[in-house]
């Protein structure tokens, strides 16, 4: 007798034995709708602004699809994207490999090895404890409390990480308040508030959300042809400034959709959360290094020095025998090195746009319906158009990304506006996928079974629509302060 895997092992592996994914319609549909945009746009007559530029808008499409509705690994999409373009003449293996180099790839490495560091010290349940003991007295302000506490971990570590451990924390709390899943509207609220505020903080600092955030910035520089990017102090002087005016407000939208009342709940006493933070025992080494490693990190970034070499040095630092936090077989193996492969290769798709005609083509087809719109109208519409289409495409972020700041820094540039400042809100919301439960990071914690599918929409669409229009004026309005130009 043959075994099931044995048997089913063909030349063809249509099941998905060996590879994990089958050949599906799905699958089958998503490679034949992206060679039919590949063809099709191909023929448009776009040769006046350059003999590959319709190929190249074809290219983009493709890649695009594939990204956003194939069910293939984001890392095998980087691949095809940087064969194909290979194979179609837009790029040589030499440009592969000095756009990997300089992509965010090693960036990404070294601050996600500093940020593990939360995960192996008690630190970020301590603090929450802290600030719980002293500040969490009302439903509403244990809201606010633990949405700060998320965003202000998530600004120094994974927010994958920060979601877990916080709602389990969260968990922890509703039990002892006897709130019962599914109808409790604090647990409602606080399940849905901590991964929001975990991606807001995220976009916080660049090393908040590693992948997105640099990514976003390489868009926007390949985009430009290398001409434009963001520092370390240019990203951390606009999201720190809209993160403290709009964190209480975004909480009250939450608060206000889901009609938590204080009066309704009784919270637990002070004690609670003194057996809590006794449990965690004294402040260890590992905490205190931890602290002084992410410190010292951030200071050496606002201080000048090259995101990566940065990143790579303290990375270093986290590992070392006696003056580490991170064991360093651990950490490779919690690596998320699908998303790293995007971040390397996936940029190369802004490319198009500075290394062919698409940039001026398509600048030529959206500069009139935003011409008269100002720079702050600018800012607004793009970050609009981020905010709704990264949800509205689930777990497509990084395809979304690539498309919106791809077409509209060339159109920023074009106008005369610093796209530093101008497209920066779109750069943040580019990582606001929190409207729909569907969501990988939003799923994280479903399984507590406080929240349906249905209920992050409202609050969560309130609020990107309400960053969409603050940002920008925050942005436009503030960062020249900084000696950030608004014009060019």
């Amino acid at each position: 007798m043959k075994s099931n895997d044995t048997a089913s092992d063909l030349l063809f592996d249509h099941s998905g034995l060996r590879t994990g994914i089958p050949v599906t319609r799905r699958l089958v549909l998503s490679f034949l709708a992206a060679a039919a945009a590949l063809l099709l746009l191909r023929l448009l007559p776009l040769d006046s602004y350059g003999e590959n530029t319709s190929l190249a808008l074809g290219f983009l499409a493709a890649c695009l699809i594939l990204i956003i509705f194939s069910p293939i690994n984001i890392a095998a999409d980087a691949l095809i994207v940087a064969l194909g373009g290979i194979a179609l003449g837009f790029w040589d293996w030499g440009s592969v490999g000095s756009t990997f180099g300089s992509s965010s790839f090693l960036s990404v490495f070294g601050m996600l090895i500093v940020a593990m560091g939360c995960e192996f010290t008690p630190f970020g349940k301590r603090l929450a404890y802290l600030v719980l003991k002293r500040f969490g007295h009302k439903p509403s302000t244990m809201v606010f409390i633990l949405a700060v506490v998320s965003a202000a971990l998530s600004s120094f570590v994974s927010n994958v990480a920060v979601i877990i451990m916080m709602s389990s924390i969260c968990a922890e709390l509703l039990s002892a308040m006897d709130q019962k899943p599914g109808s409790s509207k604090l647990g409602r609220t606080l399940m849905l508030v901590i991964p929001m505020a975990a991606i807001v903080g995220g976009m916080v600092l660049i090393n908040g959300s590693p992948t997105g955030n640099t990514m976003a910035i390489q868009f926007l520089t390949n985009s430009t042809g290398g001409v434009y990017t963001v520092s370390y102090g240019q990203w951390a002087a606009g999201g720190i400034s809209c993160f403290l005016i709009t964190i209480l407000p975004i909480c009250l939208i939450y608060i206000r959709c889901f009609h938590l009342r204080n009066e309704e709940i009784s919270l637990p006493p002070e004690s609670y959360y003194g057996e809590l933070l006794q449990s965690l025992g004294p402040v260890g080494g590992s905490e205190i290094r931890w602290v002084l490693t992410v410190v010292g990190m951030v200071a050496c970034m606002l201080s000048g020095m090259k995101t990566g070499t940065a990143a790579l040095l303290f990375a270093l630092v986290t590992v070392l025998p006696g003056i580490g936090t991170v064991p360093m077989d651990k950490a490779l193996k919690k690596l998320p090195l699908h998303a790293m492969m995007a971040a390397g290769l996936i940029p190369l798709l802004a490319k198009l746009f500075s290394d062919t005609g698409l940039g001026a083509c398509m600048s030529d087809w959206i500069t009139p319906l935003v011409r008269n719109v100002g720079p702050i109208g600018f800012s607004i519409i793009t970050a609009l158009i981020m905010g709704i289409l990264v949800n509205i495409f689930i777990n497509a972020n990084l395809a979304v990304s690539a498309l919106v700041i791809g077409v509209s820094a060339p159109v920023c540039v074009s106008l005369g506006y610093n796209p530093t400042v101008v497209m920066l809100p779109a750069l943040f919301i580019a990582s606001f996928f929190f409207a729909m439960g569907s969501h990988n990071i939003m799923l994280l914690n479903n399984g507590y079974g406080y929240w349906d599918m249905k209920d992050p929409i409202v609050p969560g669409f309130l609020v990107v629509i309400f960053c969409a229009l603050v940002f920008p004026l925050i942005c436009c309005l503030l960062l020249p302060l900084f000696g950030m130009p608004l014009l060019l």
